[in-house]
Formats: structure tokens, sequence, C-alpha cells
């Protein structure tokens, strides 16, 4: 707990601006849709009236550009991003670990006042009885205040309850951040455009193997995605042979082998190679790559 204390404070207390919004700390203005489309154009804070770095977006909420922006917590009243998101993460992450124990502790207390009843080795409500009481003359309190030990079930299923959705909750979020950090993505982005939340910018394409005459080659396409589609295929010598004489051009037809990287058409002129609906079509200016 109280680690969870202080790792909350100090994310509260990080200004996650971008770096050039706070060196210059210019008067916020109104965004004028009639002037502009975005708050930001070509890296142009159009309300804090600077320039940002590279993956900045605005808060509506701080009205202020937060540099790799995710989302605005409301757990935290504070913008997560680059400067503050390993402390949020420690944030969540000792928050899960308190409500583990605490959650524990109720379901533990609750089940020791029904085992520990003749004992009487556990619970210190139990220990203080003589052996003359029953269990129903412990004393069991709240906040120091005596009261009916069904008062005392009823806060502890209660406590169990609330902390173990919780926990739930917090441990779902935390998978979250986990599994868009690996993909090097955001809940901004994902919100955002969630279809295109992963559609490559860039299609490169490069031959390894010999010649296009050869028996089988193999071409591999890096789309910038987290994954690297390969694509294989064979063509007998003669059928390159024939293909040869009626088109100097040498085109072939590459099928994709994997469909995890089917999307909308890309293309790429200096590579000359397309991708569309799983298909490659390859014209090469000469025959050897």
């Amino acid at each position: 707990m109280l680690a969870h204390v202080i790792v909350h404070v100090i994310t509260i207390s990080i200004d996650p601006s971008d770096p050039r919004v706070l060196r210059k700390k210019k008067p916020k203005i109104k965004f004028d849709e009639m002037k502009h489309q975005h708050v930001i154009e070509n890296q142009h804070c159009n309300i804090c009236q600077v320039n940002v770095k590279a993956h900045s977006n605005h808060c509506r909420v701080c009205n202020k550009c937060v540099w790799r922006f995710d989302y605005h917590c409301h757990f935290v009243n504070n913008c997560i991003g680059g400067r503050n998101y390993r402390w949020y993460m420690a944030t969540l992450g000792t928050a899960f670990v308190a409500l583990c124990l605490i959650s524990g502790l109720a379901v533990t207390e609750f089940t020791f006042f029904f085992t520990d009843q003749t004992n009487r080795h556990i619970l210190q409500p139990y220990r203080d009885l003589n052996t003359l009481q029953t269990y129903k003359d412990a004393n069991f309190k709240i906040l120091y205040q005596s009261v009916p030990y069904e008062a005392w079930l009823t806060v502890l299923a209660f406590t169990f309850t609330l902390g173990t959705s919780v926990a739930v909750a917090v441990l779902g979020l935390i998978c979250v951040h986990i599994y868009l950090t690996s993909h090097k993505s955001t809940i901004f982005k994902s919100l955002e455009n969630p279809s295109k939340a992963y559609v490559p910018v860039k299609v490169e394409s490069y031959m390894s193997g010999a010649t296009l005459n050869s028996g089988s080659f193999t071409i591999e396409l890096v789309t910038g995605l987290p994954w690297v589609s390969t694509f294989h295929t064979t063509r007998s010598a003669k059928n390159s042979a024939k293909n040869s004489a009626k088109n100097n051009n040498n085109e072939c037809e590459l099928k994709m082998v994997d469909e995890t990287c089917s999307s909308s058409a890309q293309s790429d002129n200096s590579s000359m190679c397309s991708l569309s609906q799983g298909v490659v079509s390859l014209a090469p200016s000469t025959t050897s790559l």
C-alpha cells in the first residue's frame, strides 16, 4: 500500500507535456476550425502555438500537447504519456498486488471464522475467549467498534467481492497496456483508427536466391508490421524459358503464403511490386535481381 501511494503521487506530479510546450509555455489560444482542419498540423500545435515533437497529441481534457500521448486517466487525474508511462504502469502493478492482498486477507478471515471456532488459535476475538464462552461471545470489531459477528462477516464478504472485482479490472488494463506496448501502439492510436492501427506505410521487397530463370526463388516483403510476410514460389526452367521468349520483361505472379498480411492494395514504385488480394505481381526490368 505504501509503495502504491508513492508511485501514485509520482505519476500525478509528473507533467507529461511535450518538452517544447514546457520550455516555451506560451498562452493557449482557442482552436479556429475555420482556419485549421486539425489541432496539430505539420507538427505545429495551433493551440499551444509551438512546434511539437513527433508522436505528440493534444489532450482536450488537459488542453496541452502530450508527448507519446496514451490517454487521459481520470484515476490519477493526469495524462499518460512518455514521461510518466513507466510510473503509471508501476501504479497499476502495485494497485493490483495491494488489492490481491486485501481480498486474500478478507477471504482468509472469513474462512477462519468457521474453522477456528473450536481451536481458537488464529483469530484474536476467539483467542480472547475463556473455555466457558462460546464463539458467539467473541468480540468482533470494525474500526475499533464492537459489532455483531453477522455485520463483521458482511463487511468481509463485501471487501472480498469489491477487491476481487477491481483487481480483475486492473489486471485487464495491465494486459491491454502490455499488448499495446508489444505492438508499439497506444490506447489513443487504437481508438482513433482501430481498422488502420497496423497498416504498413511502406512496402519494400528484395530477392533471395538466383535469377528469375532458376528453378526456384523466394521473395520476402517487409511491410513495416511486427511480422514479416514471406512469399515462396517455384517455377520450372522450361516454363521460365517459354515465358522469357514471350515476354522480355519476364513477369510472374506469386501467391501469398502468409495470410496474416492480407490488406488493401499497397504499392512501391521503386521495387515495382504491388500487393493486392494476396497476390504479388513482379515485373522487374532485368532478368536478374
